[in-house]
Parts: C-alpha cells; structure tokens; sequence
C-alpha cells in the first residue's frame, strides 16, 4: 500500500512539474506586465520630459502603420497560412533565467516599422511582416537587459524563418560626451547605440537619446563589448565610432561640421520622377551609405554629411540605374537624368473578339523559364478597359508573356526580343475558355470533401509528393463534401496533379490532356488515407532545438528534408500506413550533431509522434 501511495505521489508531482514547465507555473496567473525602463537620467529629451527619444523620427507612413497594427500583439505560436504577400519569422526569447516572455520584438525596413510583436509567456513569437522587403532588421529587448539586434538582409514575397532561440544578456551602464572639433560640448544631440555596423542614425537600429546641455550621455543598459555610437546634431556632420564597452569606460564623440547635398531626378525628358531610390557614399574609410527616395517634385536631400565630396546612385524600376562620382554637397542643388529601360506594349483580346474582364494581367517571364499551371506567378502588369498594356523594366533578352483572365484559360504571347532601341510590339493575346476537369474522389469508399489539387506541367518525381506545395494550399482548388474536384477554364495541353488532404497520403495523377470547351470526366479516383508524424527535437538539456533537419525514410514514402519551428516542434505531411525511421542532425554549440534515430509506426488513423534527444557528446 505504501509503495502504491508514494507512486501515485511521483506520478502527481511530475504532472505538476510538467505543466510548469510548459505553462510557466501550476494554474492560471495573471499576465506579467513590464513597465518600460529609462533611456536617460540627465538631460532632457526633446521628444519627451524623460529625457528619451525613440529611434527614429519618421516620417507618417500609412503603408507601414497598417502593416504594424496588423501584426502587433501577441501572435499564434505557429500560423501556417501564407496568401504570398506575408511572411513569418519564428524564434524563442531566452533571458539568464530562461524563457522570457513579453520581450518586444520590433522590425525595421528601409529606416520604417513595418511590425511588431511580444513574446508569449514560453518566449516564442511569430511576427507576420509584409513582403517582400528590401532589408530587414530585427530588434529584440526587454527590461533589465541590453538589447538584441539581427539584420536579416533583403527578405523573399511570402513563406516563414525561424531564426532559432534569441538570447537578451544582461548589459551595464554606458555613459559619453559628444564635442565639437575644438573640444566644446554639444548639446541635443541625437546619440544612439547599436550592435550593427554600417548604418546611419535613420535606419532605426540601436537605442536614442539626446545629449544633455554639458553634451553628455547616459544609456542605462547597453551591450557590453563591441558596439557602435553614432551621433549628429544640427549643424554638424553625423559620424560612428566603434567602441569597446565595460562597466565604467566613458565614450568620447567628435562631431566635425555639416555639409548638406539637394539632389533633383528627372527623365529624359525633364519631367520630375518621383520614388527614385537615391544611395550616397563618402570615399572616406568605414562611411557607412546612406539612402533617401525623392519627392513629388523629384528632390531630396541629405543633411549631417560628415564630408563633402561624394559618390551618388540612382534606382527606379523602369529606369536604367545611374550614378555620379565627386558630387560636391555645397547645398546647390544637383540634377541627375534617368533613361527607361526598354519594353513591350500589346493588347488582349478574348476569343470573342472582346476587351477581356476587369482583374486581366499580364506576366513576363523570359523563355529560359520554365511555365508553371500551378499559378506561382505573382505581381504582373494590369490590362487597361480597352485590353492594352505595356511592359516596362525590361533588360535584353528573349522573353514570352502570360495572360490570366478571370473566366478565362491563360493565354500565352508569341516570344518577343527585347532590345536597347526602343519597345517592341508584343501583339494580340487572345484567351479562350480552355477546357475543364472534373474528378470524383473517395476514402475507404465514401466521398471526401476538403481534398485540394496542385497542377503540374509535367509528370512530378515522387520527392514532390511530400515536400512542401509550390503555392499557398488554400489557394487550389477543392473538392466538395460530395467528393467533386472541378477545375476550371485549363490550357489546352497536358497536365498533372497532386491531390493533399487532412487524412489523405499525397496522390499523384495524370496525365489528363485538356481540350478547348471539354470536360474531362475520368472514373472515381480512390485515395489512401494518410497521417503525420509528429515530434519534439530537444538538446541535451531538454531545450528544444529549432532549426534541426530531419530526413523521413519510410518503404513507401520518404520525406527528404524537414525543419523544426522556433519551438522544437515538426510535422510531415500525411504519409502512408508503414514504419518510419527519423533522422535528425543539428548545430549546437558550434557542433554539428546527429540524434540517435526514432522509429514510428503509422496505422493511416492517427498521426505518429515521437521526441527526440540529442544526447551528450552525441556525434
């Protein structure tokens, strides 16, 4: 009896222990609430009474308030939908005391929010961001610790990065003086700490404030070691210094005088282009560039210029880039001239002779790309009510157009060469109906509704099957609770499918061949039901360990390559009933390492799992 009781106690108390660990303490609790620490003792801000300044002073940006409103808030831990204009990144918050949750997690673009999130209380996030970017920089912080800071670099449209465990470290008290050439203080300027070189003070990286009126500066908490200071102040030239951090080293700032340089882009033929990205560098060893775009009027300008000599860069899609060499910043204003690329103009017509309907695009691709029906175009040019188009931005080469029209198969252009001498006449593009396909499908002899169909131009290699689709899922078309998959308005040719559903082991057909105004209506196809593996990777330690790969081989179906989300966790797609073996290798602690192999039985009924451990001084 006294056995029994003392193991009904063990098995209580690692229950306990388990959703301790899994739900940050036993029961509810009300949310911890952090209150944000000060930046700045002495002096005062001219944002604020406290004597802090948030980096940096933007300007009003529609596009990139609604896009942080959007993802600001704490997120689900794990969002699968991707509509080709967002994408995800995923990572675990870790502080010297483990997890930490409601860290702020910010994301900057170009010098411009674009999101923002908190940790959950297991210190993951998911920060859904609008793409694509032409530069990404992550910032993580939290009361109490330096901040963390990660550039992500240009970002692709849509899909997910985990970005692994986020470590915040404790800092310590970073203090400094900003002077002028002869020695004197200066006051109100904007200083600002970072751990990434290689940006000015615009790009939203660091942490800002202001100098007070003896030109001194205080940072309650910075990262100890390597970092960089960059100041500038009105009428002086903004300049970095990288510097060594520890308790007690006091920084020193040299602001030499400023120079501003006003630039002015036009066309060929003198007309004001707005929106034109504008990069400078200095010659001088370690100037980081700087960029700017120009106005309605086609101006911008740059102030706080260290030097006065400069190089200078223009990029606009549908202009060929520019660049000037020596330009003097002596405030008289500079104007640099754009020339168009190349392009096509043409028309599209329906096989009625008609304008085609409202939401008809054009797509340009060149003819050493492979088409795709499965629809991975993206953006494209939109036809005008008359049908007429034109196709700008385009280098030399050989290229064909693509037309998708609402109602309509896609239509496909004659090739077209693409030359410096001017556009060229790309033609009519007529679209037809195309023809149709209908399918029956069935799971152990009933109809199965939910079940969605890739289309393929060729026969897909079995790898295909369980690898990730080439679009987002839920955009494919769909078969209905009575096992009917219609699809609509194809190309004339031929083409292959993959059928994915919840239950449902992946299933390749084709290929069916597609005839104008024809319904192909072949007999009922019957699937094999399917189920995922589930698991856990985990270190050592019981960490959970992102960004592990894991191959899945199986006598029927293998899944060659598969990675953990920010928390461990993986899921293959619905795999046949049989045995599998999990291999799984990771880097940790600079070690690349294998787990020992996992074996799981999947009956088609239920998903299999497993956990797997690396273990210490595993190979």
């Amino acid at each position: 009896m006294k056995r029994n009781a003392f193991l009904l106690a063990a098995l209580l108390l690692g229950v306990a222990l388990y959703l301790f660990d899994r739900e940050g303490g036993i029961g509810e609790r009300a949310p911890l609430v952090l209150k944000e620490r000060p930046a700045l003792e002495a002096g005062a801000s001219a944002g604020n009474g406290q004597g802090r300044t948030r980096a940096p002073d933007l300007p009003p940006d529609p596009g990139a308030r609604a896009a942080a409103a959007g993802s600001s808030g704490r997120t689900a831990a794990r969002v699968r939908e991707d509509d080709g204009t967002t994408r995800h990144f995923r990572a675990m918050v870790v502080g010297p005391n483990g997890r930490l949750g409601d860290a702020r997690v910010r994301a900057y673009s170009e010098g411009r929010l674009v999101g923002e999130t908190r940790s959950e209380r297991s210190g993951r996030f998911d920060l859904a961001l609008p793409s694509p970017l032409p530069s990404l920089i992550l910032r993580v912080d939290a009361p109490g610790l330096a901040f963390l800071e990660r550039d992500l670099g240009p970002q692709v449209a849509g899909g997910a990065q985990n970005l692994g465990n986020l470590f915040l470290r404790p800092g310590s008290e970073l203090a400094g003086l900003v002077e002028d050439t002869e020695g004197r203080p200066i006051a109100g300027a904007r200083v600002q700490v970072s751990t990434l070189r290689g940006h000015t003070i615009e790009v939203g990286v660091g942490e800002t404030l202001r100098s007070d009126a003896k030109g001194r500066f205080r940072f309650a908490v910075a990262p100890e070691g390597s970092v960089v200071l960059t100041a500038r102040a009105e009428g002086f030239g903004e300049t970095s210094v990288e510097f060594q951090h520890r308790p007690r080293a006091e920084a020193r700032i040299v602001l030499p005088p400023g120079h501003e340089l006003r630039i002015r882009v036009v066309d060929t033929s003198g007309t004001a282009l707005p929106d034109v990205l504008l990069w400078i560098r200095s010659e001088a060893p370690g100037s980081p560039p700087r960029s700017a775009r120009t106005d309605e009027t086609g101006r911008a300008t740059f102030s706080y210029l260290a030097t006065s000599t400069w190089n200078l860069r223009a990029e606009k899609t549908g202009y060929k880039p520019s660049a000037m060499f020596r330009v003097e910043a002596d405030k008289k204003e500079i104007e640099m001239r754009l020339v168009a690329w190349p392009g096509g103009r043409g028309r599209v017509e329906t096989v009625e002779g008609l304008a085609p309907p409202p939401g008809t695009r054009v797509f340009t691709l060149p003819m050493s790309t492979r088409g795709d029906l499965a629809g991975r175009l993206s953006g494209g040019t939109e036809v005008a009510e008359d049908g007429s188009f034109r196709l700008i931005d385009l280098r030399p080469g050989d290229y064909r157009a693509i037309v998708r029209a609402p109602g309509y198969a896609d239509g496909t252009s004659r090739p077209f060469h693409v030359s410096d001498r001017g556009e060229v006449d790309i033609g009519v593009i007529r679209v037809d109906h195309g023809g149709n396909l209908e399918l029956r499908l069935r799971l152990d002899g009933k109809p199965v509704g939910g079940v969605r169909a890739e289309l393929l131009e060729r026969a897909p290699v079995p790898a295909q099957l369980f690898a990730p689709p080439t679009r987002p899922i839920d955009s494919m078309p769909a078969s209905t609770a009575d096992g009917l998959l219609t699809l609509e308005n194809l190309t004339p040719g031929r083409i292959w499918l993959i059928l994915r559903g919840e239950g449902v082991t992946p299933r390749s057909l084709g290929p069916f061949s597609i005839t104008t105004g024809d319904t192909g209506r072949p007999g009922p196809i019957e699937l094999e039901p399917g189920a995922p593996i589930r698991g856990t990777v985990l270190d050592p330690t019981g960490a959970p360990v992102a960004g592990a790969r894991l191959h899945i081989r199986g006598t029927r179906a293998s899944v060659p390559f598969l990675t953990t989300e920010a928390d461990g966790s993986f899921e293959t797609p619905p795999l046949p009933v049989g045995t599998y073996r999990v291999e799984t290798n990771a880097v940790i602690g600079g070690r690349s390492l294998r787990a020992p192999d996992s074996q799981v039985r999947i009956d088609g009924k239920s998903a299999g799992s497993c956990e797997i451990r690396f273990e210490d001084g595993g190979s």
